[in-house]
């Protein structure tokens, strides 16, 4: 038995050997009793599982008649009851004696993938402003797994700072997740389209110059919103783009716009919010 990866752990000891070593491991944490019979079948198996991670996988046992403090801490009814924790928290468990085939299933579901690996290494190049190496490591996280989310993001967000739009849209056309990836996704997608659109329109101050002229400049007041929002000032974007789709004729282009900041915005932010109900006011 490898005396670093399967340990006996007291209440003075927890914090050391579970908490910090899940950090940089997935530490199973095997609440047990000596007259369990179920713990004499689950624990031989923990122990096997531990072995064939190569060191990916730490088993923490818990004498539950020894340590009490932790059982209660931890609210243990029953027994066998497996804790794993990860990145310094409890991330999942499981109760009961489970066949070596489940037990390897649950440990899988929490191991970081390959590709996940890879994706850390190209954020903490980001990190460090390393942007071609971080580039080179999110490559290596799509080739292990072509539809990762978060390297799809981080590829598009890339291509974007780059200017490079057409790039870009591919790999957030790929994210197929729902949820804050892709309200994300949407997000960026927004901003390529909003980038692309004030490529060719006049200046900021060209567009106020004309509206200083003519406040009845439709157009004018269009054009300065989606440059407001280019550069993420967005109350005075949807300030602009309420005025536009007042008018009539710019009034589907300008709610187009608004649509795209909200995106920009998220649906739940509190100005997407307030001029969303502005706008449906107006509309309606």
């Amino acid at each position: 038995m490898n005396a670093s990866l399967i340990l006996d752990v007291s209440a003075t000891t927890f914090h050391e050997e579970v908490v910090r070593r899940s950090e940089d491991a997935l530490v199973l944490v095997d609440f047990w009793a000596s007259w369990c019979g179920p713990c004499q079948m689950l624990t031989p198996i923990l122990e096997e599982a531990v072995k064939a991670y190569d060191g990916k996988v730490i088993l923490a046992k818990v004498n539950t008649e020894q340590e009490q403090e932790l059982a209660a801490q931890f609210q243990i009814r029953g027994i066998p009851v497996v804790k794993a924790f990860l990145g310094g928290k409890q991330v999942s468990e499981f109760t009961g004696a489970l066949p070596r085939h489940q037990v390897d299933s649950f440990i899988r579901g929490l191991l970081p993938s390959e590709s996940d690996k890879f994706l850390g290494n190209a954020q903490d190049l980001m990190g460090q402003g390393n942007r071609s190496e971080a580039r080179h490591w999110l490559e290596r996280a799509l080739g292990e797994d072509s539809r990762n989310p978060a390297a799809l993001l981080m590829m598009g967000q890339l291509h974007f700072d780059n200017g490079q739009y057409d790039d870009a849209e591919p790999f957030l056309q790929r994210i197929t997740a729902g949820g804050e990836m892709r309200h994300a996704a949407d997000s960026l997608m927004a901003r390529i389209d909003l980038a692309r659109v004030v490529e060719v329109l006049d200046s900021p101050d060209l567009l106020m110059a004309g509206i200083s002229a003519n406040d009845e400049n439709v157009r004018a007041h269009l054009d300065l919103g989606c440059w407001h929002l280019h550069l993420g000032d967005m109350e005075a974007g949807f300030e602009a783009l309420l005025k536009a789709a007042a008018s009539g004729e710019q009034a589907e282009e300008a709610r187009h716009r608004m649509v795209q900041g909200f995106a920009i915005l998220g649906p739940s932010h509190a100005v997407t919010r307030a001029y969303r109900s502005r706008l449906a006011s107006l509309l309606f």
